[in-house]
């Protein structure tokens, strides 16, 4: 949505997901690093005010709203994607 993309993974790490749009969505190195492309902490509201925004800043044309818009409420894993990083945080 943001337009950032990574396009490797550095040596050592593990991929943790891709998509369409960016082969690198995320990686992990035990007690090293735990980095994601997206933001599991936004939930649908704050969504709803980006694409909003962006939409009336005409950051977003009608397509991008309407696709972006229709992605809001879908289920997602935020809550097991905060506790990956949970215990990530707490490895010894």
């Amino acid at each position: 949505m943001h337009r950032d993309i990574v396009f490797f993974y550095p040596e050592g790490v593990e991929p943790l997901g891709l998509s369409p749009v960016c082969k690198v969505q995320g990686m992990y190195s035990p007690r090293h690093i735990l980095t994601l492309q997206g933001h599991p902490e936004f939930d649908a509201e704050i969504m709803t005010e980006i694409v909003e925004t962006r939409h009336s800043a005409g950051i977003f044309d009608e397509e991008a709203y309407q696709t972006h818009a229709k992605k809001i409420n879908l289920p997602h894993d935020g809550v097991a994607v905060g506790a990956a990083f949970v215990r990530f945080l707490l490895q010894d």
